[in-house]
């Protein structure tokens, strides 16, 4: 039996060395591992954002007893979310390159560097054309996400140009989300059970979560435990759903969209949380920089093509407010009946900040269940 004091984060995390190859994601220990897993999501449990759940869903149900199992894999498995085509966006891409190229030799705009990063995007283009539908260089992403850098240090030669500027910026972002959309490689994954005394199965990708920890600079262990906090939350989730008799609607298809940014939305907060103030920051301060990482997720995305960005609209330091540390709850009670509702309220209070209209004010009357 492992001592509830293994989960302590003291440097090296011991319980690590015997039972995962951090570099690789490698497992060495499956049972061990499971049992730490375990011993988590009752740690989990303690955090002011869980006990305040708690005392919320006993106020109409019995708080639900998690009844996992764990599964570790070090396959690469790409999220489904919705997304275009890597066709598409090479198209959208071109187009508008092409465009603000025109507007450069016009003499409308006047940026030196901006021909210097077009060459370099359709060199890569051309490259990534014989790759996989599915696949491109991850260097592409960055350079787009350069090119609407430079864009905002354009000079603006005559009236019209200005909002053309805008225009092109906005649908940069659009290109951009897209292709972080289509190039996400999924950490972790829940799968509910219908069986009586069992909640499901949540899966960690291991090697992709050793993966993102190294590209985040980031120690493993910190995402690690983040990719658990999430997928324990979808458990927590569907048990609600469960307990309610209600389990058939947890993955409704006829609104699997707006279902899937609800449950994301909630389960991402969840995690955010638990980096910025809960658990995982208490333990190990590096959850603080997960935290502002998905966070900036959130900023650069568009919630139609992602999701996990829904999430903004709970964590949005700048547009938080009484009124929306309630919306987390609210939205939790609306999805055991209309997901549809739920997901309309996230996107409308997603759009709000970046409009420029300021604080968002929201009026929860509008999105009872």
């Amino acid at each position: 039996m492992i001592h509830k004091r293994a989960l302590k984060m003291e440097e090296g995390y011991p319980f690590f060395e015997n039972t995962i190859d951090p570099g690789s994601g490698q497992v060495c220990n499956a049972d061990v591992l499971e049992s730490i897993c375990q011993i988590a999501i009752r740690e989990f449990a303690g955090d002011a954002l869980s006990k305040e759940l708690a005392n919320y869903v006993n106020n109409k149900w019995d708080y639900p007893y998690i009844n996992v199992n764990f599964r570790f894999s070090d396959k690469y498995v790409r999220n489904t979310f919705k997304a275009p085509t890597k066709r598409q966006i090479f198209s959208n891409l071109n187009r508008l390159m092409e465009e603000i190229s025109d507007a450069l030799k016009s003499g409308d705009i006047m940026c030196e560097p901006l021909d210097e990063i077009i060459d370099r995007i359709r060199g890569k283009m051309s490259e990534n054309d014989s790759r996989s539908e599915k696949t491109f260089d991850p260097s592409l992403s960055d350079d787009v996400k350069r090119l609407r850098e430079i864009l905002s240090d354009c000079e603006v030669c005559n009236d019209a140009a200005g909002p053309r500027l805008s225009y092109w910026k906005g649908r940069l972002d659009r290109v951009y989300g897209g292709m972080r959309s289509l190039a996400a490689i999924r950490l972790g994954e829940f799968r509910s059970s219908k069986a009586k005394r069992k909640t499901g199965t949540i899966t960690l990708y291991t090697t992709a979560i050793a993966n993102s920890a190294k590209a985040q600079a980031i120690p493993f262990e910190t995402v690690f435990f983040s990719t658990l906090i999430h997928e324990y939350f979808h458990a927590l989730h569907y048990q609600l759903f469960k307990q309610q008799g209600i389990e058939d609607r947890w993955s409704e298809k006829w609104c699997d969209g707006e279902r899937r940014i609800v449950q994301e939305t909630l389960a991402a907060f969840y995690e955010w949380y638990s980096c910025e103030y809960g658990f995982l920051l208490a333990e190990h301060p590096n959850a603080h920089e997960l935290a502002s990482h998905l966070m900036e997720n959130w900023e650069s995305l568009d919630i139609d093509l992602w999701p996990y960005s829904g999430a903004l609209v709970l964590a949005d330091r700048v547009n938080n407010s009484p009124t929306l540390g309630k919306l987390f709850f609210r939205l939790l009670e609306m999805s055991f009946t209309n997901w549809s509702l739920a997901a309309k309220a996230i996107k409308s209070l997603y759009y709000m900040p970046l409009t420029g209209l300021g604080k968002v004010e929201l009026d929860l009357d509008r999105y009872k269940p």
